[in-house]
């Protein structure tokens, strides 16, 4: 799908669930429903595929990769407190605002997956059936 044809279904998306405000809360009740209609196994598949990685074909659990000693032994090193200061003073008043990095970002669900995405997609994912919030 081009980005003329994405920008097109969002603007088409926007317009739709502005003349029917309520279908956004329909959505969201029935991702609920499909979730709570899934079996035991089926939930604990589809969690553990979320929380795993995908190399090749295949869902993979848990880190993938490994530091080296070298890093190892650098992140042990305990910080004097001078340098604890010197980190602090640092980033003062760096991450206000705009300049935070999680500024213009909110948090979404469906019940089975969470994403952190920018505030302008809400529109899409509301009309996905998801909802503002955190599992």
């Amino acid at each position: 799908m081009s980005e003329e044809q994405k920008k097109s279904n969002k603007e088409r998306n926007i317009k739709y669930y502005e003349q029917h405000p309520e279908l956004k809360n329909h959505l969201s009740n029935k991702a609920k429903e499909i979730w709570n209609k899934l079996s035991e196994e089926e939930k604990q598949r589809r969690i553990d595929k979320f929380n795993s990685t995908k190399i090749g074909n295949q869902y993979v659990k848990g880190k993938h990769w490994e530091l080296s000693e070298e890093t190892k032994n650098k992140h042990k090193k305990p910080k004097s407190e001078q340098h604890c200061q010197n980190i602090s003073k640092g980033l003062k008043g760096k991450r206000i605002g705009e300049n935070n990095p999680s500024y213009g970002t909110i948090w979404i669900t469906n019940d089975i997956e969470t994403k952190k995405i920018k505030k302008e997609d809400i529109d899409n994912f509301l009309s996905l059936g998801y909802y503002k919030g955190r599992i």
